[in-house]
């Protein structure tokens, strides 16, 4: 991987900011961030090269775990750090109907997993 410098690309994203009931104890109390419209394939170039940047999301543990959402604790100081990753070819997006096709046959599997346990107690 080459370094190619210090540079600056402008975007913008939504975040909304869930500022929840201040209940006794977390997660209830807990405050929820999350990025509402993630930056993929932003185009621009550097020296006359061609890159992308992805906004990949947040991190609260050194980009150990990175994640579009996180949980802010009620009375205290709160950091993450955002993150993202700039290549240069176009990142692979699942389409949105691939994303349902997806969500429908885990939500399957999860269903049937659960009818197999209860037959088995």
């Amino acid at each position: 991987m080459a370094d190619i410098g210090i540079f600056s690309v402008i975007t913008a994203f939504n975040i909304d900011h869930n500022e929840t009931p201040n209940a006794p104890g977390p997660p209830g109390s807990n405050d929820i961030v999350t990025i509402l419209n993630p930056v993929v394939n932003t185009p621009f170039s550097y020296l006359g090269d061609d890159y992308f940047f992805n906004l990949l999301g947040f991190s609260q543990d050194g980009g150990g775990t990175i994640s579009t959402v996180f949980s802010t604790l009620e009375g205290g100081s709160n950091t993450a750090t955002l993150y993202g990753r700039i290549t240069e070819e176009r990142v692979s997006v699942p389409e949105p109907s691939t994303l349902l096709l997806m969500g429908a046959g885990i939500a399957g599997l999860i269903g049937s997993r659960r009818r197999s346990k209860g037959r088995n107690q």
